[in-house]
């Protein structure tokens, strides 16, 4: 009950301010490294949990939303930078 007493009283700002309050205090302490090591070990932890499908599965979902909100056009511009990105290798030696 306090919890919810506490949002409503202060609102969403003010857990993203002590969040934010939080999430630089870890850095100071033990450096940005050490964010990337934790999101590897969640990424393994997931991929040994639910396998392969899981994320064949994710990328069918997202891919079904991103079609749903976007028009052909976006599609065109993603597969210009994509070509363009492309070009930018074969140039370079």
């Amino acid at each position: 009950m306090g919890g919810l007493k506490v949002a409503a009283a202060r609102g969403p700002d003010y857990y993203r301010a002590i969040g934010k309050q939080g999430g630089i205090a870890v850095r100071e302490r033990y450096g940005s490294d050490y964010y990337r090591a934790i999101g590897q070990q969640g990424g393994i932890t997931v991929r040994e949990r639910h396998g392969a499908a899981y994320y064949r599965r994710l990328g069918i979902k997202g891919g079904g939303i991103t079609k749903a909100t976007h028009d052909a056009d976006y599609y065109r511009a993603i597969g210009r930078l994509g070509g363009l990105a492309t070009q930018s290798r074969r140039r370079t030696p």
